[in-house]
């Protein structure tokens, strides 16, 4: 059977009653799997009353995906914040690339109006690791539906930490004119020799 966006239901933040228990039983079967971003998804990294937005996707009854809207207070100023937000994807859903590109969009779509309801000036999109393929293809994907996105060049600090991962390739969307972004950068050889 194709997916199709009419298989996929959306929950949002507001609607947490209807989708808590399932959350919550699918964080614990997280926390306990072999995923090596597990921790991303413990309650001290990703506590739901901390996200402005959530998307929880929903297929066959099932959570099969879900990422939020996010402004990290002692990091990020106010009007800024990050989308797609740990993002997490079913395996099951993770090898398919169309479902995968779906998804991204249907999470995107409701945390970007929460971002301008909030009269946020950007939003962006980070990854660890030198992701700047996939960067280029999102964009690619996501330029019809919502925006000028920009890949930026380099890897800027996205956490006040100072380790590897903190680097990260950025997408921006600014939703207001000339926003420039106020993380640290680094070129692409200062990155490699971290």
């Amino acid at each position: 059977m194709k997916i199709q966006p009419e298989h996929f239901k959306i929950k949002l933040k507001h609607e947490i009653q209807t989708w808590i228990k399932d959350f919550s039983a699918l964080r614990t079967e997280i926390l306990k799997s072999e995923d090596k971003r597990k921790y991303n998804y413990s309650y001290n990294q990703f506590n739901l009353e901390e996200q402005e937005e959530i998307t929880v996707v929903y297929f066959k009854k099932k959570i099969i995906s879900f990422s939020s809207l996010y402004c990290r207070r002692d990091y990020y100023p106010k009007n800024l914040s990050r989308v797609l937000n740990r993002t997490w994807k079913s395996p099951t859903i993770r090898r398919l690339s169309q479902p995968y590109k779906k998804l991204a969009k249907y999470m995107l779509l409701p945390q970007l109006k929460k971002a301008y309801e909030l009269n946020k000036s950007a939003v962006f999109i980070s990854i660890e690791g030198n992701k700047k393929r996939w960067l280029d293809s999102f964009i690619n994907e996501a330029k019809n539906d919502n925006g000028q996105w920009t890949s930026l060049k380099g890897f800027y600090q996205v956490t006040p930490y100072d380790d590897i991962n903190s680097w990260q390739n950025i997408l921006l969307l600014p939703l207001q004119l000339n926003y420039k972004i106020p993380f640290h950068f680094i070129t692409v050889l200062s990155w490699l020799v971290i």
